[in-house]
């Protein structure tokens, strides 16, 4: 609903947000291109963080410290789902959140 497209990072025994902040982005659902991934990152076409930093790290609760913490963990990517991709093959499951009047 932002206007960003979302993805989820999948490493051992978690995940972690991340949004395409460029029309650079994965025309497949599934990205299992670690090298790819990790230009995507460095070139900031692809901002991640570790949503669970600020619970983890009672000193430093802020953005850079989770955004730090996500692309320290680039090496143990899996793979990620990008969900405006799975949206665009649609894919039943894959639906946005309706809006909700109040």
């Amino acid at each position: 609903r932002a206007g960003y497209n979302a993805v989820v990072m999948l490493v051992d025994g978690h995940a972690f947000p991340g949004v395409w902040t460029s029309d650079q982005r994965s025309r497949h659902p599934l990205l299992q291109d670690a090298a790819r991934i990790r230009q995507a990152v460095e070139a900031g076409d692809l901002l991640l963080w570790n949503s669970t930093n600020y619970f983890l790290e009672s000193s430093r609760r802020d953005f850079e410290s989770a955004r730090i913490a996500a692309e320290a963990r680039l090496d143990a990517v899996h793979y990620a789902i990008d969900v405006a991709a799975c949206r665009a093959a649609d894919f039943p499951r894959y639906k946005p959140i309706s809006r909700v009047h109040p």
